[in-house]
């Protein structure tokens, strides 16, 4: 897969443009880690990496975004707090295999990238906005039992800066509270709905229990999101999950309470710096948190960061659950490398693929690596 060129674009209702930059080595490396222990434990043109315990945040020494005072920093593992309790039911294992979905939906034929398990029941394809190459599949897997349905991204950052993101926000129909949607992914959501809820009904009636779960990397895990929203009403009894992978934002504060209400099982994997989870940018308030403004984006959903600095063998691996407050927003996440102008990076938004090989944490091959990345010939965002 080539490497992008450094590439910038402005998003709906930005006051500045987003920079797509390659990570520079150390440029503000500690930032790029998620808990004190890892933080402690690294350091920065030999000195020590502060980890913050008033935000809960990893600073580069000398950093002028640190609110912590020298006597609050803690520098010595020895000193940290222990780790949090996990607050939600996210299992790494089963994002993994969801990833694999999620890369299947690039290939015109799913099941040559799928697990042998799974039985492909039928795809779809359909336009979002100008773009007439979406696609997405949905069938069942019988030894994990679970239906799945995983939607593709686009092959292109002007597509999606141009065609699909650079769209206003509508009002959602039939929903109260002033929520608005991104009209592009509604419009090619609700157009699927009476085809996918079809297969899915019968699906579900065929495997008794089966979990329903909607993935998708990208654009795809914003339809993928969505069209769990829609479809929640069928899943009956069956636990519904959505797990998706560098997926920007669909709508305001108003209709993210609405998802979250009906999708408590929805996460959002970040990778790093990925710059597309903050596309569109939502509309920051003072302390660089977002704001719940009717008319800016917002996301919904959990979100899991991976950052750079808790990698282990040149992968994603240790991460952080993002719950603290605002909701689905948290400042101590991927949210805060932008707050501090770290530069965002396209590059990230692949590396979801790179675990695929022999999983999280684990050493890759070189050869294996570079054929995830380049046999199916997409950029994969």
């Amino acid at each position: 897969m080539p490497i992008p060129r450094q590439n910038s674009f402005a998003v709906a209702g930005c006051v500045a443009s987003l920079f797509i930059a390659s990570r520079a080595s150390g440029d503000g490396f500690c930032v790029q880690h998620g808990s004190c222990a890892d933080c402690a434990n690294s350091s920065h043109w030999g000195l020590d990496c502060r980890w913050c315990p008033v935000d809960h945040r990893c600073y580069d020494p000398g950093s002028f975004y640190n609110p912590c005072s020298t006597a609050q920093v803690i520098t010595n593992v020895s000193t940290c707090p222990s780790p949090p309790v996990p607050k939600t039911v996210f299992n790494r294992q089963v994002a993994l295999e969801l990833t694999s979905y999620a890369l299947a939906a690039y290939y015109d034929n799913p099941s040559t990238r799928a697990p042998s398990s799974f039985k492909l029941a039928s795809t779809f394809n359909f336009s979002l906005g100008v773009w007439d190459q979406a696609f997405g599949y949905v069938g069942m897997d019988a030894l994990s039992r679970r239906v799945i349905v995983a939607f593709r991204g686009t092959d292109s950052l002007d597509q999606i800066a141009n065609e699909v993101l650079h769209h206003s926000l509508v009002p959602y129909p039939g929903l109260p509270d002033g929520a608005r949607v991104n009209q592009f992914f509604y419009v090619a959501t609700a157009a699927l709905q009476p085809t996918l809820v079809t297969i899915l009904s019968s699906l579900l009636k065929a495997c008794p229990g089966c979990d329903l779960i909607f993935t998708g990397h990208s654009l795809g895990g914003a339809m993928a999101m969505l069209s769990a929203f829609m479809a929640s009403s069928i899943s009956g009894g069956h636990p519904l999950a959505v797990y998706t992978f560098g997926q920007p934002r669909v709508g305001n504060h108003a209709l993210a309470k609405h998802i979250n209400a009906v999708l408590p099982l929805l996460f959002r994997v970040v990778n790093a710096a990925d710059v597309i989870p903050h596309v569109p940018q939502c509309t920051v308030r003072s302390g660089g948190k977002c704001d719940e403004t009717t008319n800016g984006y917002y996301h919904a959903g959990t979100e899991l960061w991976f950052p750079y600095g808790d990698y282990e063998n040149g992968v994603m691996c240790s991460y952080r659950e993002c719950v603290r407050a605002p909701h689905s927003e948290d400042p101590s996440c991927s949210n805060g490398l932008m707050a501090m102008d770290y530069p965002p990076s396209i590059r990230d938004h692949h590396g979801y693929f790179l675990v695929l090989r022999n999983g999280y944490c684990k050493r890759q091959l070189a050869a294996a690596v570079d054929k995830v990345g380049r046999e199916n010939g997409p950029l994969f965002v």
